[in-house]
């Protein structure tokens, strides 16, 4: 069963994709992104496309690739 969509700072949405990160022993970025599905199951986002705009691969789900250098500035 899919659960409700909280409340809160997404003013009642979840956010259409995410991506986790992890730095290598090498000093690459591994990336892995997972795309969240709407309320009634549509797909939020292809995250094959961001994947394989960085070389990397996957399904329109969850894909990842790696990285030199993050292409985005970290949070913390």
């Amino acid at each position: 069963a899919k659960k409700p969509i909280p409340e809160g700072p997404h003013e009642g949405r979840w956010p259409d994709f995410a991506i986790a990160y992890f730095e290598k022993a090498s000093g690459d970025f591994q990336c892995s992104i997972r795309s969240c599905d709407h309320p009634d199951g549509r797909l939020a986002f292809d995250v094959s496309e961001i994947a394989a705009s960085f070389g990397g691969g996957g399904h329109h789900r969850a894909s990842g690739f790696s990285v030199s250098s993050l292409p985005w500035e970290s949070a913390h």
